[in-house]
């Protein structure tokens, strides 16, 4: 049981990807999450894609 509490996560010492100006990343989105963000390729920042009115129904299955 302790060993499960110290196991470090899979993601844990991910290396960035080649060449080293990119970045390796993982966006998270939960089913409470009321915001969609999008990548805007343009500026290269996370933008609000579009707001939702009910975290329980999004527009569709994500991810």
């Amino acid at each position: 049981m302790l060993s499960r509490l110290l196991t470090a996560h899979p993601w844990h010492g991910i290396a960035p990807g080649d060449p080293a100006s990119s970045i390796t990343v993982y966006v998270e989105i939960v089913p409470t999450d009321t915001v969609k963000y999008e990548l805007d390729k343009e500026s290269g920042h996370l933008r609000v894609d579009r707001p939702q009115l009910y975290s329980s129904q999004p527009p569709s299955l994500y991810g």
